[in-house]
């Protein structure tokens, strides 16, 4: 958004924060710091979705068995293709195709998460849940984000560089709102 006469964005605040130690050093030392922090969290992340057995995200498995819930007992549905569905209550009617991942409501295909409808379908057709949402809600997709490491570059190699030249960066806080 547009603060004090300056752009920023939520992506920007969030970095500034996290350099905040690293801002006064000199550049090769900020870099080095913040590469060794990265390598770090990269690691206990790994170590932290490595045990975890299902998935689904826990919440979004949650999410899906409270839709199920929800809409269980006030739809009734038909079959009206292999994939095709209607679900229809006392007010209001639902086209799920749970081949192409849509719903007339547009959730489905706006989430890319079954919707209240789809879950009922999914769960009364005995399907499996993840079959019909976006790998980016798979638990498999955030491990594998972390399966990588980060290599570490030879700091023998970068003394080699006329480091001596680097300075700091001039750093001069005025008084006010920025």
């Amino acid at each position: 958004g547009k603060r004090f006469g300056h752009y920023t964005s939520n992506i920007s605040e969030s970095l500034n924060s996290k350099i905040l130690a690293e801002r006064d050093s000199l550049p090769f030392q900020a870099f080095q710091s913040l590469i060794r922090k990265d390598a770090s969290n990269l690691v206990k992340k790994r170590e932290m979705y490595a045990n975890i057995v299902r998935d689904i995200y826990p919440n979004l498995a949650k999410t899906f068995r409270d839709n199920v819930n929800t809409c269980c007992r006030l739809y009734t549905m038909y079959r009206t293709d292999d994939w095709k569905f209607e679900l229809v209550s006392t007010t209001k009617s639902f086209v799920v195709d749970l081949d192409a991942k849509t719903c007339t409501c547009l959730h489905f295909q706006d989430n890319l998460f079954p919707c209240l409808y789809a879950s009922l379908l999914i769960y009364s057709l005995s399907l499996l849940s993840q079959n019909f949402m976006s790998f980016l809600y798979l638990m498999s997709s955030l491990r594998d984000t972390y399966t990588t490491g980060v290599t570490m570059i030879a700091t023998d190699e970068l003394q080699m560089c006329n480091l001596s030249e680097s300075q700091k960066p001039i750093v001069q806080k005025r008084s006010g709102r920025p």
